[in-house]
């Protein structure tokens, strides 16, 4: 199973959460972060992220990392570089992470749904 977006490091990954801007920075730029492992499956063997945040799932319209993100062993990655436009309070939106394998190839993690807050 492919990673799964997580609005904080303890909660577990579910379709539908909510993505509280106050939480997660404020100003010009803010924070998400995705776990690379959950439930009964082991984490996937990448080298680095990105993610995509558009209006369906896959979707980047909205946002798409511009510096891959290098895997550090980490279970937790995070994107400081999300523009207050990109996530308008009250959207509803998706997020995808993408990760390249060793290989070079990149993968689709798996795209979960979200409604923005304040």
């Amino acid at each position: 199973m492919a990673p799964k977006f997580a609005t904080s490091p303890s909660s577990d990954p579910a379709e539908k959460q909510n993505y509280s801007k106050g939480g997660h920075g404020g100003g010009p730029l803010y924070t998400f972060k995705w776990q690379n492992s959950h439930g009964l499956h082991a984490a996937v063997n990448a080298t680095k992220w990105v993610i995509w945040i558009g209006q369906n799932a896959g979707g980047g319209e909205k946002y798409k990392t511009q510096n891959p993100i290098q895997d550090t062993g980490s279970n937790i990655i995070t994107d400081t570089n999300i523009p207050d436009a990109a996530l308008p309070i009250g959207a509803t939106l998706w997020v995808t992470p993408k990760y390249q394998k060793a290989d070079g190839s990149w993968n689709d993690g798996t795209s979960t749904q979200f409604t923005v807050v304040a």
